[in-house]
């Protein structure tokens, strides 16, 4: 395996984990979303508990698409790390908008790609 393809196994391997660890947040704050929810004295009113499950959810979904998309990706058509971070920029962006999801949910997944990114040039 060539350097460039140890690097983007790297770029991936950690792209996943980065990511596995934002949706297991988003799972936290959809369970507390829907507690507070369905208590009788809540934090906020029902329209923000309710609100906020939306939201929460809808970037669950963005995540968990983001995952099949880079399961299903064809790594050997990238030729460096900056053309695997522009094209998956360009795969999510497109799919965000296709599917109606919430821009902050691609913001989110842009600010995760752009962290590994730098993360693997310095360290590899």
């Amino acid at each position: 395996m060539s350097k460039i393809e140890k690097l983007i196994q790297k770029y991936i391997g950690i792209l996943k984990i980065e990511l596995a660890d934002l949706r297991d947040n988003l799972e936290d704050l959809v369970k507390e979303a829907e507690d507070d929810a369905n208590k009788k004295y809540k934090k906020v009113s029902n329209y923000v508990s309710y609100e906020n499950l939306s939201v929460y959810k809808n970037e669950l979904f963005g995540i968990n698409n983001v995952f099949e998309d880079i399961n299903n990706l064809d790594l050997s058509k990238y030729k460096d790390l900056d053309e695997l971070y522009l094209g998956l920029k360009s795969i999510f962006k497109s799919k965000f908008k296709k599917l109606g999801l919430d821009k902050a949910g691609y913001a989110i997944i842009k600010r995760k790609l752009k962290k590994v990114m730098q993360y693997v040039l310095n360290q590899y």
